[in-house]
């Protein structure tokens, strides 16, 4: 739910950059043309992206809460200490990794955008170029900071997993019948050294196999639990 949450502030703080840009191309007349235009191009992509974003992850956010709090049919609930489960700790590192990638990506991305800006030659783009330099660098530590603390305090807790009729709450993510363009297919229960519950999504039309894998372990107490999850959820597709 944290994960969820943060991302839902960091939506709204898209939204709080992109008006500000839109106002700043409005209230500063001595800017160029050409960098008002700019201003206002990226301020109204920060402001759709803030507001699709806080849309979609609120309301995850908010079905997340209703699992926790029970207020929803629960039909199974299994709770890891932490390093008991060795296919969870790779899955965090695995996590960790790509979204310290992506904040790196970003920061690529903020830092050209400063280039082009401070080549640009316009009035005032020096500073503007400096300024987007240092925020970029200030937010990139301080979310490579705290993608640091958030999984290192994951890999220290317990971890949750949580299976509601129809949707599967599993490191602060939310799993439905649909992720992104993909549909749930099919439930699988892998047996190995680490007991796997599989949930398979897909694309009806193609015939080339899963496209995304959830791989959710299975405490060795509750097979039987699994083997009733894998056949709600297969009753469920059967008439999507």
């Amino acid at each position: 739910m944290k994960k969820e949450y943060l991302h839902c502030m960091i939506s709204l703080a898209m939204l709080f950059l992109g008006v500000t840009g839109c106002i700043t191309a409005i209230l500063l007349g001595s800017l160029l043309d050409s960098t008002k235009s700019i201003l206002v191009l990226f301020g109204l992509c920060f402001i759709l992206l803030g507001i699709t974003s806080y849309v979609e992850h609120n309301k995850k956010y908010q079905k997340m809460k209703y699992l926790k709090n029970k207020q929803v049919k629960v039909i199974a609930h299994w709770t890891f200490k932490s390093n008991t489960s060795s296919y969870i700790n790779e899955l965090l590192y695995s996590k960790k990794f790509s979204s310290s990638s992506t904040i790196m990506l970003t920061l690529l991305l903020f830092l050209v955008i400063a280039c082009c800006v401070y080549l640009s030659g316009e009035k005032y783009s020096l500073q503007i170029g400096l300024i987007l330099t240092a925020l970029s660098l200030i937010g990139s530590a301080a979310s490579l900071f705290i993608n640091a603390w958030y999984y290192q305090s994951k890999l220290t807790s317990d971890t949750e997993v949580i299976i509601g009729e129809d949707c599967i709450y599993f490191i602060d993510d939310l799993y439905t019948l649909n992720k992104s363009i993909y549909f749930l297919e099919d439930v699988r229960i892998d047996y190995s050294d680490e007991n796997l519950l599989q949930f398979l999504y897909g694309d009806y039309d193609l015939f080339t196999g899963p496209m995304y894998t959830v791989n959710i372990p299975i405490p060795a107490e509750e097979l039987d639990t699994a083997r009733r999850v894998q056949g709600h959820y297969l009753e469920l597709i059967r008439y999507e």
